[in-house]
């Protein structure tokens, strides 16, 4: 054993029927390297403390070398202080009582075999170890079989957990797994009731993240790891605060850790590779065996680990473990996005994040960031390789991971320096500010779409504070709730540590809570019900980027291009297109973004308008038009009378322009159709702020766009780009109607609520049932008022922490003086 090892230990050994009433304290001042311990005999019994005491009895001074020499036996006490090898000040009659005091480590046992936690079940703690675990397996085991109802997956398990709970807390302390289980399979019921299609898809995976948390959380915040309390009975109570148990069940604690997050990542594997589920499933849960395994001889051999710095290891075992948690927070929010739709964790996603980030050291917090930054920029950027050149592509998903945590320290570094509410609100209005400022930045406005926001495009209540400040508005309410939730916990930690002589404030984050909650509400009451005059809607999926028929009728082989270059490919676009048409009866048809034809052919035109009488309804393709202005990639109306009106695409991509089309002029027509005013536009349209806003303005009830979601055939991308679709609906209160190459096809009603999808990498055709809603929204009428408000927020907190900062130098080079 190490040095503090051999002094932890000597209690262990301490005869406590030799000493009578003897209350004293035995200093212990190591030199090389320094350190300092003390033992503190009272009441029959030994304790062992770092640092100096104040009142030592007895201080002995000792290289480390001749205390380890004496504590083995090679050296007799009496011999190498007389020899001077090392110094005894104080009560030497104690020192030379320590033979008597102490007993050889030889003659004690540490280990106990008929130790039980409390209560008329007799099971050994690792056996309640077991009991803990089987709620969770039961519903791992059982989500992954379509016949078993989700009433009996997730019912059955939050019985037990239940049960558990009940149990222990009667006869002893439920564990931090016991309650966890009964916390999430309690939040997993409540999610099932309300049918939320994300988590049915992805709880498995999130349970796995949950429970990489409760083992990762004990390591940071608990004086027990957890195996170490199920652990803990089989050997002496001395031992159980004792480095040389505590060490060994932290590198357990760490390795269940760490487990889970491999089991959720192969959980994520299982679910994106369908035709592998079975091999990756099975494979993550027999992870589960080693795990077991690991833990058994671990701890039967925690006596003999050997940490020569126990207070270094232990820091680097946190470390892990806190990276552990910012790759946990990372996944989690991950699966809040576009594609994995689980809307409702976003809310408390981030807060483990931010908790171990606002007690971390400040040099560690970058390092401890990025786990988040890389876990959620993979998640939600993974198609960057498929936009750009392979290896910028994966760059860039670095270099953003970076940004997300240098944005996180800069408003941390806020927060340290602010108090009171602007201490709250100081993240949520950096991180919100710098969403918007890079969103309508030049450059990479394009294809840095990815918000906070994002998380609530399929939860209408949320959606519903577009229509007052946009989505920065609903970026800050996003990131205020996981501040408030994560600072009520550290106030309670606080509190119950008696960690900081401050007073906890819960009246600030309260309040933020409650008047998230009440906007929410409000959001929610103020949806509508559909009115009787509704319309419908048809959205086409036409995969022709992916027809290889359609693309060898090009007259350019092998090189898909922009347009359709052939009147043979032309024909064969609108033939796929028509027979969708066809398929369904709608009010409007909404065809993707394929330049299928000339806007001024009238061997197509003529089609159209044949095709709309057909159907009785109108359909809006998408054409090139050759203007005075340039080649314009255009959305056209065709109704059954011909043509009702056109307008070309004003936010083109740079491909675009390389294929010689330019940007439309900034007009935005409205056209006049029975359900309603429409205006039009196309694909990158939607993701600009002000285009659908201006069409809004100008009177459009209805917003049609063609649009190419195809990178590839990547189905990670069309549902972020799909998202923009949804918000703008909700920001401007106009129905929408998009079209798409290879999805994500979509009609959304006014809300923001998605009434028909497809589904992505698919050829078909969905249709809606929507209204118009009267009025404009205070979006619609002011813009982007609350960005540009977080943006003057932030110079204004930031000018508050600098002027405190040089305030308080100021102030305490005055009293200095």
């Amino acid at each position: 054993l190490n040095i503090r090892q051999t002094i932890e230990g000597m209690p262990l050994t301490f005869d406590g029927e030799s000493v009578g009433g003897l209350t004293a304290v035995i200093q212990f001042q190591i030199t090389h390297p320094t350190a300092a311990y003390h033992l503190t005999i009272a009441n029959g019994r030994c304790q062992f403390h770092t640092g100096n005491a104040a009142d030592p009895t007895l201080t002995i001074t000792t290289p480390t070398d001749v205390w380890l020499q004496i504590s083995s036996g090679e050296l007799s006490g009496q011999d190498g202080l007389m020899n001077g090898q090392y110094q005894a000040n104080g009560d030497i009659s104690l020192l030379l009582k320590m033979n008597t005091l102490f007993k050889s480590a030889d003659d004690v046992s540490y280990e106990v075999t008929d130790q039980r936690p409390a209560g008329p079940i007799p099971l050994p703690g690792m056996a309640w170890m077991g009991v803990a675990f089987a709620p969770w397996i039961f519903y791992w085991v059982t989500s992954g079989i379509p016949v078993v109802s989700a009433a009996v997956t997730v019912g059955l398990p939050l019985l037990l957990s239940i049960l558990i709970v009940g149990y222990r807390k009667i006869y002893a302390k439920p564990t931090v797994m016991e309650w966890g289980g009964l916390a999430f399979f309690t939040l997993a019921s409540g999610l099932s009731l309300m049918g939320e299609t994300g988590f049915t898809v992805w709880g498995s995976v999130i349970s796995s993240l949950v429970m990489a948390l409760l083992w990762l959380g004990t390591v940071l915040f608990s004086k027990m790891p957890l195996s170490g309390e199920y652990s803990k009975w089989g050997f002496v109570k001395g031992l159980w605060n004792n480095s040389m148990f505590l060490y060994p069940n932290t590198i357990i604690s760490l390795m269940w850790g760490w487990q889970f997050i491999a089991a959720a990542v192969l959980g994520i594997i299982a679910i994106l590779l369908p035709e592998q589920e079975l091999i990756f499933t099975v494979f993550r849960y027999l992870l589960l065996v080693p795990a077991f395994i690991y833990t058994a001889v671990t701890q039967k051999r925690a006596m003999e680990l050997r940490v020569d710095d126990y207070d270094a290891a232990m820091g680097q075992r946190r470390l892990w473990a806190g990276m552990g948690i910012s790759t946990i927070s990372g996944l989690i929010f991950t699966a809040t996005m576009p594609g994995f739709d689980t809307p409702l964790l976003g809310w408390v996603a981030l807060v483990p994040l931010l908790i171990l980030l606002t007690i971390a050291p400040v040099k560690q917090r970058f390092m401890l960031a990025m786990p988040f930054g890389l876990a959620w920029s993979i998640g939600v950027h993974n198609w960057y390789p498929h936009i750009f050149p392979p290896a910028l592509g994966y760059f860039l998903i670095f270099a953003v991971a970076s940004f997300y945590a240098g944005v996180l320290l800069w408003g941390l570094w806020l927060q340290d320096r602010l108090s009171g509410w602007m201490k709250l609100l100081a993240l949520p209005v950096m991180w919100a500010a710098v969403e918007y400022v890079k969103f309508i930045a030049p450059v990479v406005e394009d294809w840095w779409f990815v918000l906070l926001a994002k998380s609530q495009w399929r939860f209408p209540p949320a959606l519903q504070i577009l229509g007052v400040g946009g989505f920065p508005a609903l970026s800050f309410m996003v990131m205020l709730v996981n501040v408030a939730i994560a600072f009520l916990l550290l106030a309670w930690w606080s509190k119950r540590s008696q960690a900081s002589s401050k007073k906890p404030d819960f009246l600030a984050p309260t309040i933020a809570l409650a008047i998230v909650a009440l906007i929410l509400i409000w959001g929610a009451i103020s949806i509508p019900a559909a009115p009787d005059d509704t319309f419908t809607i048809a959205a086409l999926t036409d995969m022709v980027n992916q027809d290889a028929d359609i693309q060898a009728a090009s007259e350019f082989s092998g090189d898909i291009g922009y347009v359709a270059d052939s009147a043979a490919m032309s024909q064969a676009i609108f033939d796929v297109d028509a027979a969708l048409t066809r398929a369904t009866n709608a009010d409007f048809y909404v065809w993707p973004e394929n330049e299928f034809a000339n806007a001024d052919d009238a061997a197509f035109t003529s089609q159209l308008q044949a095709l709309a009488a057909e159907m009785g309804g109108a359909i809006v393709t998408d054409m090139v038009w050759n203007a005075e202005t340039g080649m314009h990639d255009t959305a056209v109306l065709t109704d059954q009378s011909g043509e009702n009106g056109r307008r070309a695409k004003i936010n083109i991509t740079d491909g675009e322009a390389e294929h010689g089309f330019a940007a439309g002029p900034e007009e935005f027509p409205v056209f006049d159709t029975p359900q309603g005013k429409v205006g039009i536009g196309v694909c990158w349209d939607v993701h600009r702020l002000w285009i659908v806003r201006e069409l809004a303005r100008s009177g459009a009830e209805i917003v049609l766009l063609p649009m190419d979601n195809d990178f590839g055939g990547t189905p990670t991308f069309p549902p972020f780009h799909g998202s923009d679709g949804v918000f703008r609906a909700a920001e401007n209160r106009v129905a929408m109607g998009l079209g798409t190459i290879n999805g994500l096809s979509l009609v959304v009603d006014p809300y923001g609520r998605i009434v028909a999808e497809a589904p992505v990498n698919e050829r078909t055709i969905i249709t809606g049932e929507t209204f118009t809603a009267a009025g404009q929204t205070l979006y619609t009428r002011f813009g982007d008022w609350f960005g540009w408000l977080l943006v003057a927020g932030v110079v204004v907190l930031m000018g508050t922490a600098v002027f405190r900062s040089d305030s308080h130098a100021k102030i305490t080079t005055n009293l200095r003086e």
